[in-house]
């Protein structure tokens, strides 16, 4: 088994230093410095270290480990197989905060005049001055063999960083000069397992990432990464896979585990999905109408009754969320570019005018407040298909203390591990007895263009009727013809794009024409009315514990592999839980119809 090694990197610089960030400038000022979001110091982002380190080693010829530490690029013809690197590194932030309000002007001159050109003046933020000696200092991570291989990947490290000459922006004028350059590596020290006296059902995480997350959500263009901040379930199967490769450390039995989403939280336990039956009367009031199948008027505040809104409408969710668990994460925006290696400038492209600048919106693991209080990423991970429960948890036990490689940004992540011994109890069910059920990961359940579509007419858009039977009919199949779909508050999304379909479609057969994933979204409600108590609790129990098995018409469409289909209940997709809403049901009016949304259950 590998060790982690701690590079503790200290550059000393001497002032002014600018290391530009792309939130908001204060007025009055054109360029501030970037601040680390927590301790508010000046920093270096980790991603401009890697950069620079990568090519002053291309540029003295140190190649031969440039791929396997910073990882290979990922070009638009490939299957997009991720290649990232070894080495994870840290922001270095300024050992003093520097003098606050300070401030230096530059600007252009007239090449006719010979005066200052109008409209040209710069300020810019240096809270350090000329000539003043600042310190930077941060932590690289690696997993090594021994000592001998963390002292060669430092020395490597110590290399790039001394082939410096300046850091930051404003270099041709003098900022950010470099001084002196150490890396010195220290074995991690050993941390404490869990025990497991007990064979476990399933292991409880709280993730506690050390430093911001891009969970890239699906591109709107080319050069902007969008963040989620919700971990979900593959994205961590990936981070703890590639943290045992890195560690050695083998873990039976991988493809059976279940990995759920991590959702972020400031309470001690994980929060909810908010139910798509959850609606507004008035501005104030927050009510669940998931027995309601018709269409009601709601008592408002001022006692008026009024048609409720419901959560696609809202223009805030703040308040519900809150009341659910959830916690709003602190964003920012960084901007990247490329290197020219020949110019060693950014790179504008083979024209001179594509560039390469691009955005990550990354999200910090601190809340949006005054106080920045700790945000934790709370999850489960399901042993109820492992047939050796113990020493699969043992195995991911030795990997989830050295978590690292989360999300865009490789993050290493602090991991309380929790043993869960009894699985969740399903509730007691009745014949002709309503049960409410409710979607906490979004699942692939109904899509016209595949499914069993006899009963519904091709014209278009569906109608909500038209939805009711595609449900109807993949509830009926899922649970053995023991529920019986009465109505639902459901809504679905496409997913898809470049990087899925030649990851996972193209592979599966060459020249196969391109299909979105059509999602049924999380927080949706389905209502049913049970036929087959036994087997309705049976089958119940089984999606606790495993999440919602994938319909025939998915598995013959998009397979039902880890190779072939992201959208597996393996991944933490189609997460279902018996629905009790924290929300009141309201005093209701109904409305009657002509022709009515939904048909008659008689």
């Amino acid at each position: 088994m590998k060790s982690l090694y701690h590079l503790h990197i200290t550059l000393a610089l001497k002032g002014p230093v600018l290391t530009k960030s792309t939130n908001p400038a204060s007025f009055g000022l054109d360029a501030v410095v970037a601040r680390d979001f927590h301790t508010n110091r000046p920093m270096l982002p980790g991603t401009l270290i890697e950069g620079r380190v990568r090519e002053a080693l291309y540029q003295i010829g140190e190649t031969s480990r440039l791929d396997e530490l910073f990882g290979q690029e990922t070009f638009d013809d490939s299957s997009n197989e991720p290649v990232r690197g070894r080495l994870m590194v840290d922001d270095l932030l300024s050992t003093t905060d520097g003098s606050p309000n300070q401030s230096t002007s530059r600007t252009a001159l007239d090449s006719v005049m010979g005066s200052a050109k109008g409209e040209a003046l710069r300020v810019i933020e240096t809270p350090f001055r000329p000539g003043e000696p600042v310190e930077f200092t941060g932590l690289a991570r690696v997993f090594c063999t021994d000592d001998r291989e963390a002292e060669e990947i430092a020395r490597l490290l110590r290399l790039g960083l001394a082939w410096q000459v300046q850091f930051g922006a404003q270099r041709t004028t003098g900022f950010g000069r470099s001084e002196t350059v150490a890396v010195k590596p220290v074995r991690a020290p050993d941390r404490q397992l869990p025990e497991f006296s007990t064979t476990p059902v399933a292991l409880d995480l709280a993730v506690h990432p050390q430093g911001p997350l891009c969970i890239a959500r699906h591109k709107i263009g080319d050069n902007l990464f969008e963040s989620d901040d919700i971990i979900p379930g593959n994205m961590l199967a990936g981070a703890i896979m590639q943290t045992a490769k890195a560690l050695d450390v083998p873990i039976p039995e991988f493809d059976s585990i279940r990995f759920r989403h991590a959702f972020p939280t400031q309470a001690s336990r994980r929060p909810r999905a908010l139910p798509l039956s959850t609606v507004r009367a008035g501005k104030k009031l927050l009510y669940d109408i998931a027995n309601q199948r018709d269409p009601v008027l709601l008592k408002d505040e001022n006692g008026q009754f009024v048609a409720p809104t419901f959560p696609v409408d809202w223009k805030e969710h703040g308040d519900a969320l809150k009341q659910l668990d959830w916690a709003s994460s602190a964003r920012e925006l960084r901007v990247r570019t490329a290197i020219d290696s020949v110019k060693r400038t950014a790179d504008h492209g083979k024209t001179g005018n594509e560039g390469a600048l691009f955005a990550w919106e990354m999200v910090h693991p601190f809340a949006a407040d005054a106080a920045k209080t700790a945000i934790t990423w709370r999850t489960r991970i399901d042993l109820s298909k492992v047939t050796n429960a113990k020493a699969t948890a043992e195995a991911l036990a030795k990997v989830l203390v050295w978590l690292g490689f989360v999300s865009k940004t490789k993050a290493f992540c602090e991991v309380l591990v929790k043993p869960v011994l009894k699985a969740e109890e399903t509730p007691e069910l009745k014949t002709e007895e309503p049960l409410f059920l409710v979607l906490h990961t979004s699942a692939l359940l109904a899509d016209p263009r595949f499914q069993d579509v006899r009963d519904v007419p091709r014209h278009g858009a569906l109608t909500a009727a038209e939805m009711l039977t595609l449900y109807r009919n993949v509830w009926s199949e899922l649970s053995g013809d023991s529920l019986v779909l009465r109505h639902h508050f459901a809504q679905q999304h496409l997913a898809g794009g470049n990087h899925l379909y030649h990851y996972f479609q193209s592979k599966r057969k060459p020249n196969l024409p391109y299909d979105p994933w059509l999602l049924t979204d999380a927080g949706s409600v389905f209502v049913f009315t049970v036929r087959d108590a036994a087997k309705a609790r049976e089958k119940l129990t089984t999606w606790l514990a495993g999440g919602l098995a994938l319909p025939d018409w998915a598995k013959k469409r998009f397979g039902d592999g880890w190779k072939q289909n992201p959208y597996r209940p393996e991944n933490g997709f189609g997460e279902v839980a018996v629905h009790a809403s924290p929300f009141a049901q309201p005093e209701s009016r109904s409305i009657s119809l002509a022709t009515p949304i939904l048909p008659s259950m008689s």
